[in-house]
């Protein structure tokens, strides 16, 4: 999402020169604007390894995404927009897309995240803006995967054991080797440890999944929440989804708001509640990924804003550890470790 700005060039309209970017020429040229009356925007500092670029015409404006090749899934960004959209779920417009390039242009949905709510707007619009966005969550999870099966829609690779240990493997490395300088033998048993999360939310039935459902990805927009950054949806635990909404570390909300929209969600769902024990099983799955994602931006991608999450991910990582119970003893101990200091 292009809601990480931190540096003095990033976020700058300045006027298109053209012909020092081919792929952007050649996205321009598809929007049938005047390039040399066209203005750019870019975004470069947002976790991401694609590049972001507003393109403004007078009182228009597209957002522009490049990317490598280096993560497959990103390509499937523009079809996934259509599937979903045609499911009911909005997402912004996919207004081309250049493989060969690897160029795409999406409608722009504007800067208004839920995260920018949350901050900066008024408590009843950011209420309602969650409470729209809980409603889609439990529409995609009800309806995804028989839209993605009536489409013959490829998705990235299901939730299953090698990924769920994959996700655990990452965070003992950034954050228990790298960050805390953990002993090899307590980074192995921490492995052990965190394998136990894996058998919970394997057994949970599964449904289409966004899974990086955090508020930098759900924007405002025409009085309704629209997704954007599905490019890695897959088949999963709705629980995954939910922990990643309802315990989103750039974001603090109450319990009893979070109670709220989880009896909403339930409400979508004929009434199914989410059993507790198996979402703080999925909250710290999550958000042992998610640390371990922050680790890696702030320490090696030059990105030290994203340290700040790491203390609430770990407070949230804790609080979910206490409520259940869940037997994570060498976890709580390096996690209760780091929050004291």
């Amino acid at each position: 999402s292009p809601h990480f700005i931190n540096t003095s060039v990033d976020g700058i309209v300045v006027p298109y020169e053209p012909k020092r970017d081919k792929a952007l020429d050649t996205a321009l040229r598809k929007l049938d604007w005047p390039i040399d009356q066209t203005s750019i925007q870019r975004f470069t500092r947002n976790g991401s390894s694609r590049s972001f670029t507003r393109a403004i015409f007078k009182n228009q404006s597209v957002m522009i995404i490049t990317y490598g090749t280096e993560r497959k899934e990103n390509e499937c960004y523009a079809s996934h927009a259509t599937l979903l959209s045609s499911g009911g779920i909005p997402t912004p417009k996919s207004l081309y897309h250049n493989r060969k390039t690897r160029t795409m242009i999406m409608q722009d949905l504007g800067i208004r995240t839920l995260h920018h709510l949350f901050h900066h707007g008024s408590p009843k619009q950011t209420k309602t803006a969650y409470r729209r966005a809980i409603s889609h969550i439990a529409h995609m999870h009800s309806t995804g995967l028989n839209l993605v099966k009536r489409k013959n829609v490829r998705l990235e690779p299901a939730f299953d054991k090698a990924l769920f240990t994959w996700e655990q493997g990452f965070f003992v490395e950034k954050f228990a080797a790298n960050t805390l300088h953990e002993s090899a033998p307590l980074q192995r048993s921490l492995r052990k440890e965190l394998a136990s999360l894996t058998d919970p939310l394997l057994a949970c039935p599964t449904v289409l999944i966004h899974r990086d459902l955090q508020s930098t990805n759900l924007i405002w927009h025409s009085g309704d929440v629209a997704m954007i950054d599905f490019q890695g949806m897959r088949s999963g635990p709705a629980a995954y989804d939910l922990a990643s909404f309802l315990y989103d570390p750039y974001v603090k909300l109450t319990h009893a708001f979070r109670h709220e929209l989880l009896q909403r969600y339930a409400r979508h769902q004929d009434g199914r509640i989410i059993d507790v024990f198996l979402l703080d099983t999925a909250v710290v799955q999550r958000l042992c990924q998610a640390v371990g994602a922050y680790c890696r931006l702030s320490q090696e991608a030059g990105q030290p804003e994203f340290a700040t999450h790491i203390t609430p991910a770990l407070q949230s990582i804790r609080a979910a550890i206490r409520r259940s119970r869940l037997d994570l003893p060498i976890l709580q101990t390096i996690i209760e470790s780091h929050l004291s200091k």
